[in-house]
């Protein structure tokens, strides 16, 4: 079941974040360098230099770096983790704000072109070709494109010769031989176009306004990725050509490849690949001015109005851009500016936290956005008519910080988190993913940073925080602030009364009512150390060929562990107990989303969520227990050190949960708010209905109605929770860097020291009763959206199978996988029609009997007949045997190599065995995975696509923009 309230919640905190955050922290000028001395290195960088050659900060020494003769330049790191894999990223120092006014999204639009043929590889071909070896397009093979910079990307599932030569000559190819066919731009624009219309979401349109409102002299604010549509419709290939032959050149490129490989080898390759490699000669490649933002010279305001906008506060202020060089003494300083603002947060959380919240989230920020301006900025979150209340409570708390600064109690806290979080990146360094050094060596070059060992980082903070003060890191969110009056950006569903004049009333007003000085708490111990006599082991069990063991505590607590040297220090760990949303009583829908939200901010008896966050300061615990399909769910990575306070956190939420009143007030905050946009896009309508439609109208799937969600209580989660908490069966799973002693007696001082507990999970057997609709066999439903007139979601739904024949699921799961490839081949390449179509199955591990094989098409309401038209011809020809042995072995490919992968990570192995005693067959399905896969033919591929795809088993649900004229 997807909780769609909080996906809405995930994607309001995505849309309002500042897409330059992720550039790092921006450093600040040494203070003990000359401002000569700055410029030549500016200058440095400006003609090529990696950002350590100017930098008195050490490299990562894992890292070789090289410069060819055309001035290209490449990183190369070996890495074993995982295994026989590689992950190889082209970056390009070119984005949307390198675009004339004719050329408005055809960076972007450059992007998905370099998939559509090439010098070497025709149209189409890109694509397929990478699929046979392993690469599923979209996971493994991608491409992102931003204001300032283009990067492709390949994760390699293996490293033999020919697939690094596949990778290398591609990236070749991407660079300078793309044929940009006039033909193949015009079928690409209905996808660029379906692009845009899937990201044109009121939480976007609110940062165009806002950013033109902040940065009224800057570039970027027009010069959005994604482009305009008369530029996406009508823009001819020269501008293409034009825009490629200036930006793609050997200097604005750099490359980075990293993973099990031979750095002599690759070395060797990428001379071979890219030495030949010279710009267009006669280009003038002369960059537009960035535009240096003007200061407010007084507070100004401005409303944004959208009726599915949620309701936002920005308080912003801007200063002009100084030129910074990255080194030791300016990562001291990012650090405590960082200090600084993720105190100011804290309290900001814990005022979202109380019973009468003026608002239910709030951020601060601090960045550099594309030179233009340094900006620095509070964003709050309310309810649409106490936008007023959010907005003062703001502008309060915010002076209260510059006037009376911070205590010790709050840095001490965020010293311990950020030194928890530095350690844990220095101790798991010899085990850091390929794709994640490969990312961030592209972002380390995007922001002229220094790309450095973790251990160096945690070196440089342990020397800074011996002598850090409060009075430094006041000072240092002072500066950051400075004395710039602000802009005041409100998003409303509604203009106020009065408009942006009511807001400036709203804010002065607030600015004359006095502040008193925070008060510093003291520090409290944990109320929840003692469980009871520890728990013993009373029957141990080890899982031949998985080095699995599975133990029973004498309080029958299971524990299911595996030790792995997959990530260092790292230990994942899992509690399940009870029947999750099985045993969720009838005539209270909602209860699960309730729990979901807001049942962790309730504390326990002893303590508030406040007052845990400050007691596990610097400790890797979590609080999080939710309602899953069959169990009750805790989650975490934690460390050997912490392991035993992350199961005694979960112990205490069983055994004396708060439920507080101020969790069930945030709650209510976020329904109210955030329920009434979510209809605002088909995806919205779809997360709401769609999930009971396709289980025959069972409400517990998708989301009730608001009412539905306001009316549960505490009291009745409280009764929810009571039987399954106090007796409800129990299994733990523990994976990672850690020894089966060590688990045992974190286990048994904990969840193994309550009380007698279940010996086996209930069947539940009333409550597993989903079926498919077979009536609806053949029909199609109509949804309505309150979005953009522009946009439908087509839905197709086929009756498929559960998860508990896997040699059946893994036919229809390759079937479906083959339907997933023509789809992007048809309706996506050829027809152009839409961004993403995409096919899903899903095989219910829940409820017997019950599966389905869908497709989900983004597109245009007038486009929406006649692709479901086409799908159904997709899947007459795979009825009619239209099936190839190419196209099984590309859909086969990526998913052995997932199989193989899967084994050297945590993540998947808890997944496993977090049943592996409730639901044991799991394991020894695990051993046949790969069999299973491989047994399928294209006949069976036929015959499946016979038994589940026929046009009279396929249940169509159309979303279409409300129909005014019929009053829909």
């Amino acid at each position: 079941m997807k909780n769609a309230l909080l996906i809405a919640a995930s994607v309001l905190v995505l849309a309002a974040c500042d897409p330059a955050a992720d550039r790092g922290p921006s450093p600040s000028t040494d203070v003990t360098a000359s401002a000569a001395d700055i410029l030549a290195k500016l200058e440095q960088l400006e003609a090529g230099a990696f950002p350590h050659e100017v930098s008195d900060l050490a490299p990562d020494p894992a890292v070789r770096y090289g410069r060819l003769d055309n001035g290209m330049r490449y990183a190369i790191m070996e890495n074993t983790t995982p295994p026989q894999q590689a992950a190889v990223r082209l970056r390009f120092d070119t984005g949307s704000l390198n675009e004339t006014e004719p050329q408005q999204g055809l960076a972007h639009f450059l992007e998905h072109m370099a998939f559509n043929g090439s010098t070497n590889v025709p149209e189409g071909e890109m694509v397929q070709l990478l699929e046979r070896y392993g690469l599923a397009f979209g996971p493994d093979t991608n491409a992102f494109t931003s204001f300032d910079q283009t990067v492709y990307q390949l994760d390699l599932p293996e490293v033999g010769e020919d697939i690094l030569d596949t990778a290398l000559f591609i990236m070749r190819e991407t660079a300078s031989e793309l044929l940009l066919d006039a033909e193949a731009i015009d079928r690409e624009r209905g996808v660029i176009k379906s692009e845009e219309r899937f990201r044109n979401s009121p939480g976007l349109r609110r940062i165009r306004d806002l950013w033109s409102f902040v940065f009224p002299d800057a570039r970027f604010p027009d010069r959005f990725p994604i482009g305009t549509l008369e530029v996406i419709d009508s823009a001819p290939r020269d501008e293409f050509v034009d825009y490629y032959q200036k930006w793609y050149t050997p200097d604005r490129a750099f490359l980075t490849v990293v993973g099990d490989i031979d750095a002599d080898v690759i070395e060797a390759k990428i001379e071979d690949q890219f030495g030949d490699w010279q710009a267009a000669d006669g280009v003038d490649r002369t960059e537009a001015s960035p535009g240096q933002d003007s200061p407010a010279s007084e507070t100004e305001a401005d409303i944004f109005v959208d009726p599915d906008v949620t309701t936002t506060i920005t308080m912003a202020a801007t200063s002009p851009v100084e030129k910074k060089i990255d080194s030791a003494q300016a990562r001291r300083e990012a650090v405590i500016e960082d200090l600084a603002f993720r105190i100011f947060d804290r309290r900001l959380a814990k005022i979202t936290r109380t019973v009468d919240a003026p608002f239910f989230q709030a951020f601060s920020s601090s960045s550099n956005f594309y030179d233009a301006a340094e900006l620095v900025s509070l964003n709050v979150f309310a309810e649409p008519e106490r936008w007023d209340a959010a907005l003062s409570a703001a502008e309060q708390e915010l002076r209260r910080a510059l006037e009376f600064g911070f205590t010790e109690a709050e840095l001490a806290e965020q010293l311990a988190n950020y030194r928890t979080s530095l350690k844990t990146a220095a101790d798991g360094a010899a085990t850091r993913q390929s794709t994640t050094i490969a990312d961030r060596l592209a972002q380390a070059i995007n922001g002229d940073m220094v790309f450095s060992h973790p251990s160096s980082a945690l070196e440089r903070f342990d020397a800074l925080a011996e002598t850090l003060t409060v009075a430094q890191v006041t000072e240092a969110f002072r500066d950051t602030w400075g004395d710039t009056p602000l802009r005041l950006h409100v998003s409303l569903p509604e203009e106020p009364a009065g408009g942006a004049d009511r807001v400036l009333e709203v804010y002065n007003a607030s600015t004359e009512i006095a502040v008193e000085a925070p008060q510093d708490a003291g520090v409290l111990a944990f109320a929840y150390e003692d469980f009871g006599t520890p728990g013993e082991i009373v029957e141990r069990e080890e899982v031949a060929g998985l080095d699995v063991v599975r133990l029973r505590f004498e309080n029958n607590v299971w524990l299911n562990f595996k030790q792995t040297d997959f990530e260092d220090e790292t230990v994942r760990v899992r509690l399940r107990f009870g029947g999750g949303q099985l045993e969720q009583p009838a005539g209270q829908p909602g209860l699960d989303v309730l729990m979901d939200v807001a049942f962790a901010d309730g504390g326990l008896e002893a303590h508030s969520r406040d007052e845990l966050q400050s007691i596990f300061a610097g400790r890797d615990v979590t609080f999080n227990i939710s309602s899953g399909f069959d169990a009750f769910v805790g989650s975490a990575a934690t460390n050997r050190d912490d392991l035993r306070a992350q199961l005694a956190v979960w112990a205490a939420f069983m055994t004396a949960p708060g439920f507080r009143e101020e969790g069930k007030a945030q709650y209510d905050q976020l329904v109210n708010t955030v329920y009434p946009t979510i209809d605002a896009s088909p995806q919205g309508v779809q997360s709401i209905e769609v999930p009971k439609l396709i289980r025959g109208g069972d409400e517990r799937f998708g989301l009730p109605s608001q009412e539905a969600l306001a009316s549960r209580s505490f009291d009745e989660l409280r009764a929810f929770l009571e039987v399954p908490s106090a007796s409800g069966f129990v299994e733990v799973t523990i994976v990672g860097d850690i020894t089966e002693e060590a688990a045992i007696e974190a286990v048994a001082t904990t969840i193994g020291s309550l009380p007698e507990r279940a010996a086996s999970r209930p069947g539940f057997e009333d409550q597993r009763n989903v079926s498919f609709p077979v009536d609806k066999l053949g029909t199609i439903d109509t949804l309505r959206h309150d979005g953009e007139p522009n946009r439908a979601l087509a839905l197709i739904y086929w009756p498929g199978v559960d998860n508990f024949d896997r040699e059946v699921s893994s036919g229809v799961r390759l079937m479906e996988g083959v339907m997933g490839l023509k789809l992007i081949e048809r309706i996506r390449e050829e027809l152009g029609a839409t961004y993403s179509p995409s096919s899903n199955v899903y095989f219910d591990d829940v409820n017997p009997g019950y599966g389905y094989i869908s497709v989900s098409l983004d597109l245009e309401p007038g486009d929406v007949d006649d692709l479901f038209s086409v799908v159904f011809e997709i899947a007459e020809e795979m009825r009619s045997g239209d099936i190839t042995e190419d196209e099984r072995s590309r859909a086969l490919q990526p998913i052995l190599e997932q199989i193989e992968e899967q084994v050297e990570n945590n993540g998947y192995w808890l997944g496993l065995l977090d049943e592996a005693t409730s639901s044991p067959n799991d394991l020894q399905e695990h051993l046949r995975r790969a069999e299973n896969f491989q047994a399928v033919t294209v006949d069976d591929l036929v015959a499946l696509s016979n038994t589940y795809l026929a046009r009279d088993k396929a249940y169509r649900i159309q979303i279409l923009p409300t129909d005014e004229s019929s009053g829909e």
